[in-house]
Formats: structure tokens, C-alpha cells, sequence
């Protein structure tokens, strides 16, 4: 199932810097909070929709007494556009006072359902998200687009969703879906925020996340497994995304 758990909360506890391990959509019904999303500070008020991928480390410092928020978890399994790209446009947090009466009856119906999980609950929740998704696109401005070239992107993206133990080469890649190199990489940043090695560099640090805090395999052996290309280009790069060493990221949240 796609909704992992969706839950109505009034804390007031601001929360440091931090990961999940999957995507998480929160309404903001009253209060305000200072939300980080890896270097970009938005000021999320009420009627505020925050929106973060399983790619982006976030903190939350509370602004006033009140703040009470809807929080869904949803699968990092699920591709979804409007969860893991990131064009120039994008927003992590948006007003969606607009469509508010709306959304907060969707966040309703996806709280009422996981606590109550009646005959073909799931099937509901796959319907709210989906209409969740739709008011997300309206109030990001996102064109979806169904054209060929869209599709391409999305194809790559799934494929190293999938396959991100693989090596992949954008020559290899433009052969294989018959766009020039230099198109791919451009229309690839622009549909998603990242380079096409950008993007498949986030899905195998993502994977690596998951062995640090839920096995005991070793820095090496997570290496291999994740498809980088030795342990100290690992090191390196964890570092500069996460502020912290892989063993130091291990012992903070395992």
C-alpha cells in the first residue's frame, strides 16, 4: 500500500534537522513553522501544504503555541512526479488556502481510513491520494504533460528507481531512447532539478540510508550494494548531502 500511515497531531516540538525514509505530505490547519528543506527556508502558516521527498534532510522549528498539522506517510516505492521532481518552480511548502475545504476533507478521509481500516479501505486511500496529487499540480502550476519526450524522463527516472545498483551513461541513454545527449540532460534538469547522474546519485543515497539504519552491513558492503563506486567517493559524497560521516549518520538514527 502506498499511504503508510496518515495521523492529526498538535505538537509543538520544533524537530532538528533529519530524514525519513519515505515521502511525507503535511497540511498545516493553524500555527506557523519555519521549515528547512536542505539549504531553502519557507514560512509555513496555516492553510500551508509541505511537501518532501525521501531525497531531502528537513527541520521544523514551531513559530507559535498553536500548530497543529495532518501528517501522511507515503511509500518511497511509489514514483510519483509531484513527490520526488523538483523543477525551478517548485515549492516544498505552498499556500493552498484556495482549495482548503477541499484538502482538509481528503486529509480527513485518509485519517478516518488507516485508524479504521473497513472492507476495501485501501482502495479509497489510493483514490485520495490520487486527488491529493491533483490539487498539489493545480497549486505548484505543474504542467503534466503526456508527451513523448515527458515520458522518456519518466522511463529513466523509474529505471534507476529500480536498477540504481547499474551503471548507466547518458551516451547509452540516448541511444537507447533516441534523444541527443545534450536534450536529455537539459529536459531531464528542467522536468526534475537534478542531473541525470544527480538524480541517480540521490536514489542509491536514499538505499544507503535504509542499510545504515536498519542493518548492519558495513560501510563497504553498503557501498557495493548501492552501486557506487568505492567507499571513499561514497564518504565523500554523504557528507556533503547529510553534514555527517556514514557511521556518524548510523549512530544518530538507528
Amino acid at each position: 500500500m502506498n499511504i503508510l500511515s496518515a495521523t492529526y497531531s498538535e505538537k509543538k516540538g520544533s524537530l532538528l534537522n533529519h530524514y525519513h525514509n519515505y515521502h511525507q505530505i503535511m497540511y498545516i490547519v493553524s500555527g506557523q513553522a519555519e521549515i528547512t528543506v536542505d539549504n531553502r527556508t519557507y514560512t509555513a502558516n496555516s492553510n500551508s501544504l509541505v511537501i518532501l521527498s525521501r531525497f531531502e534532510n528537513h527541520s521544523i522549528k514551531v513559530l507559535s503555541g498553536e500548530y497543529k498539522r495532518y501528517v501522511v506517510e507515503v511509500s518511497s516505492k511509489l514514483f510519483a512526479p509531484v513527490l520526488v521532481n523538483r523543477p525551478e518552480s517548485f515549492s516544498n511548502v505552498v499556500c493552498a488556502e484556495k482549495h482548503s475545504e477541499e484538502i482538509v476533507k481528503i486529509f480527513e478521509s485518509i485519517v478516518k481510513e488507516c485508524e479504521n481500516k473497513e472492507s476495501l479501505y485501501e482502495k479509497i486511500l489510493e483514490a485520495d491520494l490520487e486527488k491529493l496529487f491533483v490539487y498539489i499540480e493545480r497549486l505548484q502550476s505543474v504542467s503534466v504533460c503526456a508527451d513523448k519526450s515527458m515520458e522518456i524522463i519518466y522511463s529513466i527516472q523509474k529505471a534507476f528507481e529500480r536498477s540504481y545498483r547499474e551503471k548507466f551513461s547518458l551516451e547509452e541513454l540516448s541511444k537507447e531512447y533516441h534523444i541527443s545527449r545534450y536534450h536529455l540532460s537539459r529536459l531531464f534538469k528542467k522536468t526534475t532539478g537534478y542531473s541525470p547522474i544527480e538524480y541517480l546519485i540521490e536514489c542509491r543515497m536514499s538505499v544507503a540510508k535504509r542499510y545504515l539504519t536498519t542493518t548492519d552491513f558495513s560501510v563497504q558492503e553498503i557501498v557495493d550494494k548501492c552501486g557506487f563506486g568505492d567507499e571513499s567517493n561514497f564518504c565523500r559524497k554523504f557528507r556533503e548531502k547529510n553534514g555527517q560521516t556514514p557511521m556518524e549518520f548510523r549512530k544518530r538514527y538507528k
